[in-house]
């Protein structure tokens, strides 16, 4: 949603950003990460064990500081985490008291299992790569789980309106949809097909340019 705030400052030192410095950047939190982590609060307080997905270092650190803010027993796993913790730090979220594990597909995009007791995850942020999309879903889902158990994903995403758009949430979104309907129809027809090959900067820069639809 559009900051009012930020449209009183001067257009004259907006360029050189000596407008902003009178502003505690850290502290600015946008609507879809209020919204994301009472959906979060709300999903524990129904019981519930809830997988976090991030990609940036620095979302997933506030992520996990704010949700433990709160008393809700968070663990963050990525890159930096010691590998000889990970396990255990997994399986205390998979079997003991930590109610929300945050990561990133980098991290946890494969050879873990959680489907047996989490079944919610949220994904405060994605990137054009349908392979970590899909292997990121695959970690609550998987095949023996009872034709009863449902499983949710859920996609935050920033709308804006007609006077003030620019975010990419939901393009960024269709876009791992569209090449995953390529890749369903590959299947289903039993075809053979070249790679879908992800172009990230050319994507950005169509983005940007407002070529993609």
């Amino acid at each position: 949603m559009w900051d009012k705030q930020t449209a009183t400052v001067e257009k004259e030192n907006s360029s050189s950003g000596e407008a902003y410095k009178k502003y505690d950047l850290t502290k600015i939190e946008a609507p879809k990460f209020e919204m994301g982590i009472d959906l979060i609060d709300k999903l524990v307080s129904q019981g519930k064990k809830v997988l976090v997905w991030g990609m940036f270092v620095g979302t997933m650190q506030k992520i996990t500081d704010t949700l433990n803010g709160m008393g809700i027993k968070t663990t963050l796993v990525y890159g930096a985490t010691p590998k000889q913790d990970r396990e255990g730090m997994i399986n205390n979220f998979r079997t003991d008291n930590a109610q929300v594990l945050v990561s990133n597909p980098n991290t946890l995009g494969e050879s873990i299992s959680l489907h047996q007791t989490v079944h919610d995850a949220v994904y405060f942020e994605y990137n054009f790569n349908l392979t970590f999309m899909l292997q990121s879903r695959d970690r609550i889902n998987r095949l023996g789980l009872p034709a009863n158990q449902y499983t949710r994903y859920y996609y935050l995403m920033t709308k804006g309106d007609v006077a003030h758009m620019g975010f990419i949430d939901r393009i960024v979104y269709k876009k791992l949809k569209d090449k995953e309907k390529v890749m369903l129809d590959a299947i289903d027809g039993q075809l053979l097909v070249s790679e879908y090959t992800d172009d990230y900067l050319q994507e950005v820069k169509d983005i940007v340019m407002g070529r993609y639809k």
